[in-house]
């Protein structure tokens, strides 16, 4: 298993150790909340969040929770079309989406 000071490709980003990776793999509770908004805006999400998801895909990891909002979320508002589909194809594992997902939504 690779260790978070061995180098990693995500795409077109060579990175001389994996710890830029941290944050988006650990879970952001402590003793007195669980859960925090988390969220990750970037030029080129498409680029950026393909070769993520490919990279924790080769980890090993067993699913990948993402928090993507609509045009009309209730905690948050997307300014751009989805890209779970992307990140979704590109991981190839189960992705689990659970912002304002109701079963007619599902």
């Amino acid at each position: 298993m690779p260790s978070l000071f061995d180098p990693i490709q995500l795409g077109t980003i060579s990175a001389p150790n994996r710890i830029l990776m941290a944050p988006l793999t650990r879970a952001r509770n402590t003793r007195d909340h669980v859960g925090d908004r988390r969220g990750v805006n970037d030029s080129h999400p498409e680029t950026l969040f393909e070769a993520v998801a490919r990279s924790l895909s080769g980890l090993g990891i067993a699913f990948l929770d993402v928090r993507e909002p609509g045009y009309d979320g209730t905690f948050g508002r997307a300014d751009r079309p989805p890209i779970a589909p992307l990140i979704c194809k590109a991981f190839g594992g189960p992705l689990v989406l659970n912002t304002d997902y109701d079963q007619a939504k599902a």
